[in-house]
């Protein structure tokens, strides 16, 4: 059997067994976080008549987790089995779907039972997400991890494209709240299908092994809480790479949420786009994240991670001038659409691309004991800044014009290659990443 250290070099990562279970779970739970995300809110509206002020609760309570739990996720990962833990937090997700459409059967459905799900599965899809980010090096080896998680975002993505359109077929025959069984028994079908991913080292078994994903032999001392969440900390702020590479994916995203708060306002009211335009650039964005995913395994296996993500964000934060240059007089219409266009294709597809070299950079230096801890923080410093950017470009939009505050996201993205140059830098100086 091959285990991460002996698969061989010229096998592509996506044929190696483990990794293709692990993309099929990953495509399982991808189809119900898609049908999750058109039936939730219907069942609000309605099944429950809620109305803007309680759809938007339950988005907020949906994404709570990734602030308020994902440190201790990160560190209760590095103590457990991990891939067992994901079968667990599956099956608790499953429970917590079915109730929805149960109570609904019953008549006795309230906003509070689907908001506690919402919460639920919310917390369910963040330790998911860190889960099997932190399987990934164990299947693949180190050098390779990168690859095999560009093919995960393309295999969730292209999930993600599909579960609309079977949402709606399937609302075309069953009420909002039966969409959700479907849901459930897709994540059901993602947790068993992990127990065929073979533990490092060996064969997936159905047997206790010690630890079987990775963090460590049971017989190992392990941290309390506050001194294992330590540990990860003072890992992450030693380990210059890793915190330069958390910083340049929080700028990303404040970058993102200060476009997103202005993005409407300026294509209906400043350049005049319609309906249907802008739901055109709407598929421009879902295709080149789709076309980066898909590049991206092939690029990351026969290039460094480094430089790759230091050029496609260089590409990236470029192509964000396009955006204020649409308003343009001469671009009037056509031109700026088509020019808005071919930004949206241009940075979903290299963000993309430089998200998974970047996983590959934290897979590479980050101890296999750490990787639930040093993926937390990474994310809670990525998804802290959507908010408060998301609150900062509708004031700045009002206070000092649509057209400034876009010239700011543009300098957001600037800085953030300039991050991932620096990165690049270090790399080449210090030896790594190779």
């Amino acid at each position: 059997m091959e285990t991460s250290e002996t698969v061989p070099k010229d096998e592509r990562v996506g044929r190696v067994r483990g990794v293709r279970t692990l993309l099929l779970a990953a495509g399982l739970s991808g189809l119900s976080f898609g049908i999750l995300g058109v039936a939730n809110d219907l069942v609000a509206v309605l099944a429950l008549g809620a109305g803007t002020e309680q759809i938007g609760a339950l988005n907020a309570i949906e994404s709570a987790a990734f602030v308020l739990l994902s440190v201790p996720v990160g560190w209760w990962l590095d103590r457990t089995d991990r891939r067992r833990a994901l079968q667990w937090t599956q099956v608790l997700a499953t429970l917590a779907l079915l109730s929805i459409p149960v109570a609904w059967l019953c008549g006795v459905l309230t906003f509070w039972q689907l908001a506690g799900t919402s919460f639920l599965v919310g917390t369910a899809g963040m330790v998911w997400n860190l889960g099997l980010g932190a399987l990934i090096p164990g299947l693949t080896g180190k050098a390779r991890a990168a690859a095999a998680f560009s093919r995960k975002q393309a295999v969730e993505t292209s999930a993600g494209l599909v579960a609309p359109g079977l949402t709606g077929l399937m609302l075309m025959v069953l009420a909002a709240p039966l969409a959700l069984f479907f849901a459930a028994v897709l994540e059901l079908c993602a947790g068993l299908v992990l127990r065929w991913v073979p533990a490092p080292g060996g064969e997936a078994t159905d047997g206790p092994e010690p630890d079987g994903a990775g963090p460590g032999s049971a017989s190992e001392p392990r941290p309390r809480f506050w001194a294992g969440v330590g540990e990860g900390l003072r890992f992450v702020l030693k380990t210059k790479p890793l915190l330069v590479s958390t910083l340049n994916a929080a700028v990303l995203n404040a970058a993102l949420a200060l476009y997103a708060a202005v993005s409407t306002v300026y294509e209906v009211r400043v350049l005049g786009f319609t309906p249907a335009m802008i739901g055109a650039v709407g598929v421009a964005i879902a295709a080149g994240g789709l076309a980066g995913a898909v590049a991206g395994g092939w690029l990351l296996e026969r290039f460094r991670p480094v430089p790759l993500s230091a050029a496609m964000i260089a590409v990236a934060g470029t192509s964000t001038v396009l955006v204020p240059l649409a308003s343009l007089p001469a671009l009037a219409g056509g031109g700026a659409f088509a020019l808005l266009l071919v930004q949206s294709l241009i940075w979903n597809s290299t963000v993309v691309i430089a998200n998974a070299g970047l996983y590959g950079v934290l897979a590479q230096l980050t101890p296999d004991h750490l990787l639930g801890r040093v993926q937390s923080f990474r994310m809670l410093v990525a998804m802290g800044p959507l908010p408060m950017f998301g609150l900062a470009g509708g004031f700045l939009g009002a206070a000092l014009g649509i057209l400034p505050t876009l010239w700011i996201y543009v300098g957001l993205a600037l800085l953030a290659a300039l991050l991932t140059t620096i990165l690049w830098r270090m790399s080449v100086k210090e030896g790594w990443g190779r």
